[in-house]
């Protein structure tokens, strides 16, 4: 997904997910990568699992921002999550973001 404007280093780079029916846990976090791009899209950093971020939002049950710190300015963010098809169906995207810390 292509970021609103360019994402900077030390801004927090992640995505808005649920897990279908619950929280966000541990396994599913091991199970999500987060990539960052250039305008050209090579790519520059990724996070797995335990590299990752996760904050329940408040107000919610379900939300989760999963996020990393960028060492580089990033253009594009992507997200990946590998499992059994019947996990990875029920890990709903959002929205991607960027922001200052």
């Amino acid at each position: 997904m292509k970021i609103n404007g360019t994402g900077r280093v030390g801004n927090r780079v992640g995505f808005v997910v649920s897990q279908g029916a619950g929280l966000l846990d541990l396994t599913a976090l091991q199970r999500i990568t987060i990539a960052t791009y250039d305008a050209d899209n090579n790519l520059i950093e990724t996070k797995t699992g335990s590299s990752l971020l996760s904050v329940i939002l408040l107000g919610s049950t379900d939300l989760a921002k999963v996020s990393f710190l960028a060492s580089r300015d990033f253009t594009y963010a992507q997200i990946s999550v590998t499992s059994a098809a019947s996990v990875a169906s029920n890990t709903r995207v959002y929205y991607a973001f960027a922001e200052d810390v």
